[in-house]
């Protein structure tokens, strides 16, 4: 009954460490879950959507642009290697045509050929008519 006398009533005693930790860690613990149920209410508010929707959005257009930029760049290298055989092709073709225009049997050569074979043709048969 000594020991109460110098208790002032209404007071509590003062915990000991190990009750002192315990009630630290009870404080913290509650802390964090208040934290996480703030954060939580943060993400669930519309403005924190919409700056998501955006950032999503931002990282969207620029991979679709940097898609886009590579496919006109294989595009035009694609290009260039069509319009280049295309000039080898056309080099070769006029080589052949020049050739053949030069070549003793020419078409040129072959018609003149057939339209005198034809002129000819007309007096051979009335030649043969007439005895």
């Amino acid at each position: 009954s000594s020991d109460e006398s110098g208790v002032t009533p209404g007071f509590q005693t003062v915990p000991n460490t190990m009750q002192l930790r315990i009630l630290e860690r009870r404080e913290q613990s509650a802390l964090k879950e208040c934290l996480r149920q703030r954060e939580k209410r943060n993400k669930e508010s519309p403005e924190t959507k919409a700056e998501e929707l955006k950032q999503t959005l931002a990282k969207l257009e620029d991979q679709s642009r940097a898609r886009f930029e590579k496919l006109e760049e294989q595009n035009a290298a694609r290009f260039q290697a069509i319009d280049g055989k295309i000039s080898e092709s056309q080099a070769v073709l006029d080589l052949v045509r020049a050739s053949i225009l030069q070549a003793p049997g020419s078409p040129r050569g072959r018609q003149r050929r057939s339209e005198q074979t034809r002129r000819r043709s007309p007096s051979s048969s009335s030649q043969e008519g007439s005895p």
